[in-house]
């Protein structure tokens, strides 16, 4: 077979917009890893110096703190559809990280479902060489397109096109595509899960949390940090000044120039008397204090702060009095409820790539009937360590409010389905027959 028409257009359109976006991405990509190049003002700042690279790291501080709230656990009543071996399988607790990261960075990431020898995968895709197109009204993939290689700088690649029941290899030479091959997925749908993040209904495509207010709070700090490191520069040594002194006292004996350097860091200046028999003057100027560059960055850091919602201590300042466990939770309540709503919006699309992988194992189960079933698990965003969790259990558990036997504490305490099994199977083993232990009370009484 050959590119239809259709799907020739399909392609095209989603290329043209990967390259519209590859700018974005390696904008974003370089403020979360902190290689983006600051443009100086030329007023401050000396040429020479403003090649200095000055980093800061506050986007991956801002991004890394939501993310590490983002705990997914895999799938709730979805054991006997299979979805815990494709959870273990696919290693999704560490690539579920990854597209919540990229979704975090770029306002969008994706999951791929794939079937390959009889057995389901799936992996994480990076949006910088995949796209898709949406249906909004049926919220569903209408196709999309991987990037799996370019060269030729640029002019040339090697994409998939993945379409409702295609898997089709492409080959871009120039302007020109090209099919190569084209196998069957059997998936009904387009096996590409979008990963949205903050959408509203007139940004469906999701943002970036690293904002643009974020961006100039960043290139604010690094021209600050840049100043004080010149402000070091110049002043590690005192500026000094000298009246009534000749030329040739900073002169080598040969009669050249002694180097700048040299004479700025000289201890001690040993000069005669002028031809008038005075003593020549010096003196130093007053070292500029750091402290105006540190109370630019603390005022940066709150700003930064009010943005991320995440506290300013995380950037670095600190009061020299611990604040209480109540300060450090209401502190935090912002980015907690942030989190929280990440997990809503990815649960969703956790839903569905549980769905597709359901259907993909050939599970006959209506979406309907899934939803009802099935849900994702995520850690409480507001206790986002285990030991923090099992503490915030055991409270529960000591007020009533959760019976200690039940399945769904050990779900919180983040065990596997096996290890839930393995407990669950030792506590009816170890637990006495209810009969026999009647039985035995009503023997101690008529003894």
């Amino acid at each position: 077979m050959t590119l239809s028409s259709h799907e020739l257009d399909l392609v095209q359109q989603m290329h043209s917009r990967l390259n519209q976006l590859s700018g974005w991405h390696l904008r974003m990509e370089r403020y979360y890893e902190g290689s983006t190049r600051l443009q100086q003002l030329g007023v401050a700042i000396p040429p020479e110096l403003a090649r200095i690279k000055t980093v800061t790291d506050w986007p991956s501080i801002a991004v890394d703190a939501l993310e590490e709230r983002l705990d997914w656990l895999g799938w709730a009543g979805g054991d006997d559809l299979g979805l815990g071996e494709v959870f273990s399988a696919s290693q999704l607790a560490a690539e579920s990280g990854m597209v919540h990261l990229d979704s975090l960075i770029f306002g969008t990431g994706f999951i791929g479902v794939e079937k390959l020898d009889g057995h389901l995968r799936v992996v994480a895709q990076s949006p910088k060489n995949t796209t898709c197109l949406m249906d909004e009204t049926r919220r569903s993939v209408l196709a999309a397109l991987i990037v799996d290689r370019e060269f030729d700088g640029g002019r040339s690649c090697e994409a998939t096109l993945v379409t409702d029941h295609w898997l089709v290899s492409l080959l871009r030479d120039g302007t020109t595509w090209r099919e190569l091959d084209r196998t069957p997925h059997q998936a009904g749908r387009v096996p590409l899960i979008p990963f949205r993040n903050r959408r509203r209904a007139s940004r469906r495509d999701g943002r970036s949390e690293i904002t643009s207010a974020m961006r100039f709070y960043t290139d604010e700090a690094a021209r600050t940090l840049l100043g004080m490191g010149i402000n070091r520069e110049f002043y590690s040594y005192p500026q000094r000044w000298a009246m009534g002194v000749d030329p040739s006292d900073f002169q080598n004996e040969d009669g050249s120039m002694r180097p700048g350097w040299e004479i700025a860091v000289g201890a001690v200046w040993a000069m005669q008397n002028n031809e008038d028999g005075q003593a020549p003057e010096v003196g130093a100027f007053p070292a500029n204090s750091p402290l105006p560059y540190t109370e630019q960055l603390r005022t940066l850091a709150q700003m930064m702060a009010g943005a991320s919602a995440v506290p300013e201590r995380f950037f670095g300042f600190v009061t020299a009095q611990p604040p209480s466990a109540d300060a450090l939770a209401a502190e935090e309540s912002r980015l907690v409820k942030r989190a929280e709503r990440r997990q809503a919006q990815f649960g969703a699309a956790w839903t569905e790539v549980g769905l597709l992988a359901a259907q993909m194992l050939g599970q006959r189960i209506t979406p309907e009937q899934f939803r009802a079933k099935v849900a994702p698990r995520w850690r409480d965003a507001s206790t986002p360590t285990k030991a923090a969790t099992a503490d915030a259990v055991v409270k529960l558990i000591g007020a009533g409010v959760l019976p200690a036997d039940s399945r769904a504490v050990l779900e919180m305490l983040d065990f596997d389905d096996q290890t839930i099994a393995q407990i669950i199977t030792h506590r009816q083993i170890a637990a006495p027959d209810p009969f026999a232990a009647l039985a035995g009370a009503i023997d101690r009484q008529t003894v």
